[in-house]
This record gives structure tokens, C-alpha cells and sequence, in this order.
């Protein structure tokens, strides 16, 4: 996979009897953003210019970016193919449900050129979750239609999903004093080189270490466990991410976790703080005690509770733009702690 990648998946050829023009071979994401594409008016008006048909769609916010990679090349003068639909593919060349709501637009795409790939600005309404990063989706695929020609000529249709070269069963990081442990389980492994561990300070992410694969020739379809401690005795809040690097050099991120420093002990931590897409995740100061958590709106109204909560994080989801308050109550000790975030619009 290349550089960011999140996942991959394949198109199959069908015959270009009616448009000479490539289908979709696998696309990448990788923390590309959406901040800087196009969209209209502000608030709750906010929309992207219409795209697939004339009828602005209102409600979608910018929501990032991906890039697209086709098997042959895309001839110069040629606009790149509109995606009509992504979602999980049925075996049979179907999009099935869920479909995702996205509408989508090519990206500073130069027609003068001829090209492989195209980035494509995706949006979606503010509830909706980012799908396109590696823990949303293990398999996706696209219907693409290249201008003036039937979607069901390829184009890109009839979508055959393949398997992921890694995929993650679980990757964890928690602190033990002054180092970190990290730790990961890949289920399968396919042409797979190693795992680069990312450490991110004051926003820089720095490769701390690098951890070979364990799989016979970079290919296992076994449960693989991997470790690493990192010393880390910093004060402030540290993320981790994983780094997987095929044997060709292609590549992709694992989520990310965050540990809170030293200092930070007995802190509420939230991050993005403000959230976005309606989503923020809260790291618990308690990683054992069962906490009864509730997220209150600007007027005081209860909006979200969860009883009896243990886990050490909890990603709080489908929240309106606005101010919230979280009060977490230890059910051992009594201890109350609480904090304010934002939802941004």
C-alpha cells in the first residue's frame, strides 16, 4: 500500500467495449484532510457545489480526502469519473448496505495532463463517520461513471473486494510509569515487511521504532502478537500509531492512541477537542473502576449517559455542534470528574 493508505480493494475488468477508460485498481487515505475543499455558504447552510446531479445537497460538511489509483491511465482531456457510490461490496459486484452517505468531487484534478490517480474531496453529513480510515471498513468498493457513458460499462463497476495485506486485531498502548507498552495482534499478514511505531508530541509524528514482521516471507494467516516499550517520561499528552510497511514499500496507518503524561494523571483527557463529525473520544483517568458517565448539552439537558463504563476510552458519537459537559462519577471511590469540550460545526 502506499504512504497513508488505509485499505485496498480491487475492480474487475470487464470489457471496454463501450468506454476506454480505466477502472479503479485500490485508493488510499492516510490523514489527507478535507479542510481546504470546496464548499458553499456557512452554518447550518454550509454545502459543497452539487456534483453528481444540479440540486446543491445542504447539510454536508468537508469531510477529508482520498486518493484513487486506476489501473491504466487516465488520458489527458479525459475528467476524472464521478464516483456514483462507495460501501461494502456483496461478492457479486454489488454495493450493498450500508451505503454510505457521501457525495464526492475531484480534487484540483489537471486535465491537461494524463494521470494514474486522482485525489477526490468526499463529504458527508455531520453525523455521518469517517468510513474511509482503517478501523471503519475492511473492505470497500466504488461504482465510478466516466462522463456521457453508462455506469454499468467499465468505468469501474462490478467491484471484487480483495484482502487487506494487514489487518489489525488489536493494537493497544498503556502507560507503565515512565515508558509506554505498546502492543498489537495482526490476523492475517500478506506481503508484509514490518511495523514502524509513531509517536506524535506538540503535533510531529516521529518513528520511535521499527518491529519486523513476524510471518514467514511477510504472509501468515495465523494470530501474530507483536510488543514495544517505548521509555517515555514526558508530562504532556503523547499519540501512538502504527506504521505497516509492505515488502513493495506501500503502506498504512493503524488508529491512533493517546497517553496522557506524567502530569496528567488525574485529567479528563479529550481529543480532537473541539471534535469533529459529531465525534469525540474521552481517555479515563480509572482504567478498572466501573464509571457512570453523563454529557450534557449547553442547557443543562442530559444528552448521552453510559452505566457502569470500564474500559480505559470511550468515543462519544452522533453530538450536534455545540458546547457539551461530561461528568464522570467513579463508582468506587465517589470521585467526580468533569471537564467541557466542543463539537464544531
Amino acid at each position: 500500500m502506499l504512504a497513508g493508505s488505509a485499505m485496498l480493494f480491487g475492480i474487475s475488468q470487464t470489457t471496454l467495449s463501450v468506454a476506454p477508460f480505466p477502472c479503479v485498481k485500490y485508493f488510499a487515505t492516510g490523514n489527507l484532510g478535507g479542510g481546504d475543499c470546496p464548499t458553499t455558504g456557512t452554518g447550518n447552510n454550509k454545502h459543497y457545489p452539487g456534483y453528481l446531479d444540479i440540486t446543491e445537497k445542504t447539510g454536508y460538511v468537508s469531510t477529508g480526502k482520498i486518493t484513487i489509483y486506476f489501473k491504466d491511465v487516465i488520458p489527458a482531456g479525459t475528467p476524472a469519473p464521478m464516483i456514483i457510490s462507495a460501501g461494502v461490496d456483496d461478492g457479486s459486484g454489488n454495493i450493498v448496505a450500508p451505503a454510505f452517505d457521501y457525495y464526492y468531487a475531484a480534487y484540483n484534478d489537471n486535465l491537461a495532463t494524463a494521470r494514474t490517480s486522482v485525489v477526490y474531496c468526499y463529504y458527508s453529513p455531520a453525523s455521518n463517520q469517517n468510513i474511509f480510515n482503517g478501523s471503519k471498513a475492511p473492505v470497500l468498493a466504488f461504482k465510478i461513471q466516466y462522463q456521457g457513458y453508462d455506469p454499468n460499462t467499465c468505468g469501474g463497476v462490478t467491484p471484487v473486494p480483495i484482502t487487506l495485506p494487514v489487518l489489525f486485531q488489536s493494537f493497544s498502548a498503556t502507560r507503565n510509569s515512565q515508558s509506554v507498552s505498546i502492543k498489537w495482534e495482526t490476523a492475517t499478514e500478506v506481503n508484509n515487511r514490518g511495523f514502524y511505531i509513531q509517536r506524535n508530541v506538540n503535533g510531529e509524528w516521529k518513528d520511535v521504532a521499527f518491529v519486523f514482521s513476524k510471518a514467514d516471507g511477510g504472509n501468515s494467516n495465523q494470530v501474530l502478537s507483536y510488543a514495544y516499550n517505548d521509555p517515555n517520561a514526558l508530562s504532556t499528552v503523547s499519540y501512538y500509531r502504527i506504521l505497516q510497511v509492505d515488502l513493495d514499500g506501500r503502506a498504512k496507518f493503524s488508529d491512533t492512541r493517546i497517553i496522557k503524561g506524567l502530569g496528567e494523571v488525574s485529567k479528563l483527557l479529550m481529543f480532537p477537542n473541539p471534535g469533529t463529525s459529531g465525534t469525540i473520544n474521552v481517555m479515563l483517568q480509572d482504567e478498572v473502576a466501573p464509571k457512570n458517565i453523563i454529557i450534557y448539552d449547553a442547557t443543562g439537558r442530559a444528552v448521552k449517559s453510559f452505566k457502569n463504563f470500564v474500559n480505559a476510552s470511550l468515543t462519544i458519537d452522533r453530538l450536534k455542534p455545540g458546547v457539551y459537559n461530561i461528568q464522570v462519577i467513579n463508582t468506587t471511590t465517589q470521585v467526580v470528574s468533569s471537564d467541557k469540550f466542543i463539537i464544531k460545526d
